[in-house]
């Protein structure tokens, strides 16, 4: 019985297979942990304009011990941190009236979906990402991606769960 849920080993199976241990595996989250500086510079772009100050925001809130500590680790929190900020800047982005294209609409949904596959304890954020567009109430033909998409995927989780551990 492994600690995690099967959605970070389905991440990194075809990197361990390439490489000798983990070696490969870590790479690969350092890849993934690049995300959150960028969802970082993307997020103070949207209030701060000059861009040192923009920097200087996005390194305030990147390099930090726990952030650089963990960055090499094998961790699913640091993926699901990268995908609920980069819904919750899809979120406020729209809620603010900046443009959101359909396929970033997609993408976010399909993130979301993924998020409870690396460990359950993300299902909370999930709700909260739902709602939170949901009370926005726009685009409303798109808001069937955002609903449907991750019920799918919660249902598919919880017969993953049957199937393996009958509970």
């Amino acid at each position: 019985f492994s600690v995690h849920n099967i959605g970070l080993p389905t991440l990194l199976v075809p990197l361990v297979a390439l490489g000798k241990g983990s070696a490969h595996a870590r790479l690969w989250m350092i890849g993934f942990s690049l995300l959150v500086p960028l969802v970082a510079w993307r997020s103070a772009g949207l209030f701060v304009l000059p861009l040192f100050w923009r920097f200087a925001i996005a390194a305030a809130l990147t390099l930090t011990a726990p952030f650089l500590y963990s960055a090499g680790q094998i961790y699913p929190d640091l993926l699901a941190g990268a995908i609920f900020g980069f819904v919750a800047l899809e979120i406020v982005r729209e809620s603010i009236g900046q443009k959101v294209s359909r396929y970033s609409i997609v993408t976010s949904a399909a993130l979301l979906a993924f998020a409870p596959w690396l460990q359950i304890k993300f299902i909370a954020p999930l709700v909260i990402c739902v709602a939170a567009r949901f009370v926005l109430k726009r685009r409303a033909e798109l808001m069937v991606c955002w609903v449907n998409v991750p019920a799918l995927s919660l249902l598919g989780l919880a017969g993953s769960h049957h199937s393996a551990l009958g509970n």
